[in-house]
C-alpha cells in the first residue's frame, strides 16, 4: 500500500470520527439544554387581606429561592400555592382563558416534570362567606340593628354591637354557632372562618361564662360556648341526639351523660363562674343480648358488646358446628379462630335495637352419603320380607342423605333413627317366611370405598331405646373403624332381626 493511500484513509477516518462525535455532543447538549419555569398568581383579589409569600417551587424537596427557576429537560419539580385568605382554582399555562382551557393542574400542590420552557399562573379567589347573625344582646333581648345574612370576603370587619351598658359591659366580637349554640367560645372581629362558606355567628359579651364541654376519652373539646348568668339558668347541657355529641360517641357505646372534673355526673351546668368551667362527655359500653333459635338444638343466649365480642355458650348440635347464625334476612359467618360472627357486632351497633333473634346456621361434620337401610337375619345371610303398601316387599330402603337444615327429599339431620325407614313394614318374616322380632338385635354396616366393600362385624349396637342415627353410625365408622370418610362413596346398614 503506497504512503500516499495510507494518509488518504487515515484522513477519512479522522473525518468520521469528528462527525461522530460531533453528532454525539449533539445529542448530549439537547438533552442537557435548559428550560426555564416561571409561576404566577392571578384571580379575584381581597380587599381586606394582603396575603404572603404565597408561590413556591420545590426540587428533590427543596424551596427554591425564586418563583422562576431554570432546570434541564425532564427535571421533576413541585409547584405550591398557600394561602388561607384564598380558594384555590388551578394551574394555569402561559395565556389561559379560565371559561374555555382547562387548568394543568387541579390541585394546590402540583408535581410535574419541565420539558420545555414554561409559564405557569396560580389561579385563586378571595374567599367569601355568607354570615347569618344570631342570639341576643348582654341583656340577653334579641340583636337589632343589623342585617341577618350577609357576604364578606376573607378578614372583612363584622358588624359591631354595642351592650346596653357599655360602661361595664363590653363586646368582644362573633362566635361560630351550630343549631343556636356557640360552638367555639373564641369570638372573632373578623371574617376569618376557614374553609367554611356559610357560617352563623352569636355575639360574645364580656358578662358571659365560657362553658367548655370535652370528650372524657380523648380531652378534645367538643363545644365551647358563651352564657350570661341568666342564659346559664336556662341552658340545658345537649344529649345524644345533638350532632355534635352524636359524633363523640364511641361505636358500641351510649352517651351516659356530663360529668365533673372529679368524674360525678351533673344534671346541669351548675353555677355562673366567672373564670369558666369544664364539663365531661361520658359513654358506657352498650351489651347486647343475642337469643338463639335452632333446629333440632336447643335455643341459648349469648351477649355482645364493642371490647369483649360475643361471650356465653352457644347451643349444641351433635354432629353439627356452628358455621353462623342469620339475622334480619342476613347469614352471618362464624369465625371459630377468631370466635366472631363476621359483621353481626357491626350490626347491632349499627341498628337500634338491644335484642337480636338469629336463627343458628349449622354445618354438617359429615357430607352426603348414599344409604342403603336393610334388614337380615340374625346371621346376615338372607333377606327379612314384610308387607307395605300392600304387597310382599324385601325389607330395604335407599336414600341418598344430605345432612343440612334445608327442606326437601334427601335432607336429613345426623340424629335422624334410620330405622324410621322400616315403619312402612308390618309382618316381618325371614326367608323361611318365619316370623321375627319386631325390633332388630344387631346392626352390621358394610363401607363402600373406592369401588371395594368391607363388612365390619364390631358390636355396633342400638344405642339407647334402639335409635341408630346417621351420625352415630358415621361417627362410629370414623372413630372407631378408623374410616377415612372423604373416600366412602356408599354405606350399607344391615338391621339384624332374630
Amino acid at each position: 500500500m503506497s504512503k500516499h493511500l495510507v494518509k488518504i484513509l487515515s484522513i477519512c477516518a479522522l473525518v468520521v470520527m469528528l462527525a461522530a462525535s460531533i453528532v454525539g455532543a449533539a445529542i448530549c447538549v439537547s438533552e442537557a439544554i435548559g428550560v426555564t419555569l416561571s409561576i404566577f398568581e392571578s384571580g379575584i383579589e381581597s380587599e381586606y387581606y394582603e396575603g404572603g409569600n404565597n408561590l413556591a417551587i420545590y426540587i428533590d424537596g427543596v424551596k427554591q429561592d425564586s418563583n422562576k427557576v431554570q432546570v434541564t429537560k425532564y427535571t421533576e419539580v413541585t409547584v405550591e400555592f398557600k394561602d388561607e385568605g384564598y380558594d384555590f382554582v388551578g394551574w394555569y399555562e402561559g395565556e389561559y382563558d379560565l371559561d374555555k382551557d382547562k387548568p394543568t393542574g387541579k390541585s394546590a400542590t402540583y408535581k410535574f416534570e419541565v420539558k420545555k420552557n414554561m409559564k405557569l399562573t396560580a389561579v385563586r379567589n378571595a374567599k367569601s362567606y355568607t354570615v347569618t347573625y344570631q342570639g341576643n344582646m348582654d341583656d340577653e333581648s334579641p340583636i337589632e340593628g343589623i342585617e341577618t345574612t350577609q357576604v364578606y370576603q376573607y378578614n372583612e370587619p363584622l358588624e359591631v354591637l354595642t351592650a346596653t351598658d357599655p360602661e361595664k359591659i363590653g363586646f368582644d366580637g362573633w362566635c361560630v354557632a351550630v343549631d343556636g349554640e356557640i360552638i367555639n367560645a373564641t369570638p372573632v372581629k373578623n371574617a376569618t372562618f376557614g374553609d367554611k362558606k356559610e357560617v352563623t355567628v352569636m355575639p360574645a359579651w364580656s358578662n358571659q361564662m365560657v362553658l367548655t364541654l370535652k370528650d372524657r376519652e380523648t380531652e378534645e373539646t367538643i363545644a365551647s360556648t358563651r352564657l350570661t348568668a341568666f342564659a346559664l339558668s336556662k341552658y340545658g347541657l345537649p344529649g345524644a341526639d345533638n350532632t355534635l355529641v352524636a359524633n363523640y360517641i364511641m361505636k358500641g357505646y351510649e352517651f351516659a351523660g356530663w360529668s365533673n372534673e372529679q368524674g360525678t355526673l351533673v344534671e346541669n351546668a351548675g353555677e355562673f363562674v366567672e373564670e369558666g368551667k369544664t364539663l365531661y362527655l361520658e359513654q358506657t359500653l352498650v351489651e347486647y343480648t343475642i337469643n338463639i333459635s335452632s333446629n333440632y338444638a336447643d335455643t341459648a343466649t349469648i351477649t355482645y358488646d364493642a371490647v369483649n365480642g360475643f361471650k356465653g355458650e352457644f347451643p349444641v348440635r351433635q354432629y353439627y358446628h356452628v358455621a353462623g347464625v342469620k339475622y334480619n334476612d342476613t347469614v352471618y359467618t362464624y369465625d371459630a379462630e377468631a370466635n366472631n360472627f363476621v359483621g353481626l357486632g357491626e350490626a347491632l351497633i349499627a341498628g337500634e335495637d338491644l335484642t337480636a333473634n338469629v336463627t343458628a346456621v349449622w354445618e354438617s361434620d359429615y357430607s352426603t352419603v348414599t344409604f342403603v337401610i336393610a334388614g337380615l337375619d340374625a346371621n346376615a345371610e338372607y333377606a327379612i320380607y314384610g308387607d307395605k303398601d300392600g304387597r310382599r316387599t324385601m325389607v330395604e330402603e335407599r336414600v341418598m342423605a344430605t345432612f343440612t337444615d334445608e327442606e326437601g327429599a334427601g335432607n336429613y339431620d345426623l340424629s335422624y333413627n334410620v330405622l324410621n325407614f322400616f315403619a312402612g313394614y308390618e309382618n316381618l318374616r325371614d326367608e323361611n317366611d318365619r316370623p321375627v322380632s319386631a325390633i332388630p338385635t344387631d346392626v352390621q354396616i358394610v363401607v363402600t370405598q373406592d369401588g371395594t366393600n368391607k363388612v365390619y362385624d364390631e358390636e355396633l349396637g342400638l344405642g339407647s331405646e334402639g335409635n341408630v342415627s346417621f351420625g352415630y353410625i358415621l361417627a362410629y365408622m370414623e372413630y372407631v373403624c378408623n374410616i377415612d370418610m372423604n373416600t366412602v362413596t356408599e354405606v350399607t346398614v344391615n338391621f339384624l332381626y332374630a
